[in-house]
């Protein structure tokens, strides 16, 4: 959902067609940097088979592993931002989309 979020906001800009394209490149490369280095974090300092992954989840394992436990709290409430932001993201796209339909005709005015 990332890439049409940013290409509906990109479009709407002066140079459309810069815009799109240094924005899909650049949440390439966030996503590769973001995820896929979490990820390569993660699975560098857990075991597949450690005990009490299962029930801990492997970001908190790897916090707790590090000494850094009691910050499981922040870490769920910079989750809980993150869906927020999504949700914002959607409700944008959402409202963009709807006014764009009817601005075309192919919506209710409304």
């Amino acid at each position: 959902m990332g890439t049409e979020i940013v290409t509906i906001a990109a479009a709407e800009s002066p140079n459309p067609e810069m815009g799109i394209r240094k924005a899909v490149s650049s949440v390439i490369w966030r996503i590769s940097l973001f995820y896929l280095g979490s990820i390569f974090i993660v699975v560098s300092l857990v075991a597949w088979n450690a005990k009490g992954l299962t029930d801990t989840g492997s970001y908190q394992s790897v916090l707790y592993q590090i000494g850094l436990g009691r910050f499981s709290t922040l870490l769920e409430l910079v989750i809980l931002t993150a869906v927020a932001s999504c949700l914002n993201s959607a409700l944008y796209t959402a409202s963009r989309m709807a006014y764009s339909l009817s601005a075309r005709g192919d919506a209710p005015a409304s």
